[in-house]
């Protein structure tokens, strides 16, 4: 009989490199033990499905260990043997190291960022089959337990779940954690980013959300819906006296470069003004980093303008190191903020959190 695994949400305190080891025994029931000893492991859930109890040579099974890399818990589950010729194998243990890279950094990553991390550390021609190869072994990395499956993004498929909380204090608990003020009142500046892939999202997220700044992924020309909300945006901000900025983070190729004079003429034709800055991709990037190139696209309309300027290839944002994206998306949200207005304002948000803090022990 099969044994399918699925582990829940696991609260832990771990050093890097701990594993918590999970023992199911016959009659179903779980034990923990946590290597090194001593190590804390609260809030254990495991559901056991198709569990066979023909279990009379042993008192228990093994189940797979979880392994913590940079404070995050990762499950590596079996689900499926393979055997793989010399070369595949080869390859896949490189694309597991660099998967724990990203994973050692706090990253999760997309395919096409690991098949551009192969190309770049030239370990694969950057060709079509190459990343179909990329994708299938991503995949039996995955079914085999090799790769954490919590670590590869798929952005185009979003589940959609109302919150719930198992009791009050929890939601009050998430309220307080979401409470923030207007952290940009009093600023001179606007600030929205605007990313090309959606992908990228979770590389560009946390440093938007640190400095309480718009995120949004265009996804290619903007929809006329989307670039009706962003225009009265930059028009509200406008009548508060601010200078609006966006920050664009796109490809360096044929429509990637044409997107900063698109915003521009569009947000002006509904009346909005604002300065489009393009963060990257720039030609001085590309220069000191070397993603690998592509073909420009032949098809593209805007192909001849572009291939007149800058030649026949093409470099993709996503083959960027996420580091190197962190920091420029940083250092460019920095400079048009008043950082000790900016953290008087944080340090105000915290003695209200502080003050509903007492009040819900009051309550209580």
């Amino acid at each position: 009989m099969s044994e399918n695994v699925t582990f829940g949400y696991v609260q832990k305190r771990l050093p890097v490199g701990g594993q918590i080891h999970l023992l199911c025994y016959k009659d179903n029931s779980v034990r923990f033990s946590a290597d090194p000893p001593g190590s804390q492991v609260n809030g254990c859930l495991v559901i056991m499905q198709n569990c066979s109890s023909r279990h009379t040579q042993t008192q228990y099974r093994s189940v797979p260990y979880i392994t913590v890399h940079g404070g995050i818990i990762l499950s590596k589950i079996a689900y499926a043997n393979r055997t793989l010729h010399k070369s595949s194998r080869q390859l896949l243990d490189k694309m597991v190291k660099i998967v724990e890279e990203y994973e050692d950094m706090g990253y999760r990553i997309t395919v096409r960022q690991l098949y551009y991390q192969l190309v770049s550390r030239d370990i694969l021609p950057n060709s079509m089959s190459s990343y179909q190869k990329t994708s299938k072994l991503l995949t039996i990395g995955r079914m085999t337990g090799q790769i954490d499956w919590d670590t590869i993004v798929d952005k185009a498929r979003n589940p959609l779940m109302p919150s719930e909380f198992e009791t009050m204090q929890e939601f009050v608990e998430a309220v307080r954690d979401s409470y923030r003020k207007c952290r940009w009142d009093g600023q001179d500046s606007y600030v929205e980013v605007l990313v090309e892939k959606e992908a990228l999202v979770g590389i560009l997220e946390p440093v938007t959300r640190k400095y309480h700044v718009l995120l949004l992924a265009n996804k290619g020309y903007l929809s006329a819906s989307a670039m009706h909300d962003t225009a009265q945006r930059a028009i509200y901000h406008q009548r508060q006296g601010r200078e609006c900025k966006i920050l664009y983070f796109g490809d360096h190729d044929p429509s990637g470069m044409d997107m900063v004079r698109d915003i521009e003429d569009r947000l002006y034709r509904f009346d909005a003004i604002a300065d489009v800055e393009r963060i990257a991709l720039t030609m001085d990037q590309i220069k000191k980093y070397d993603p690998p190139p592509n073909p420009a696209k032949m098809t593209d309309p805007r192909s001849g303008t572009y291939m007149t300027e800058y030649g026949t290839s093409s470099w993709e944002l996503d083959a960027l190191n996420p580091d190197v994206l962190v920091r420029l998306v940083e250092s460019a949200i920095v400079q048009y903020m008043d950082r000790d207005l900016y953290d008087d304002m944080v340090s105000e948000e915290e003695e209200e959190k502080a003050r509903l803090d007492r009040a819900v022990c009051n309550m209580e």
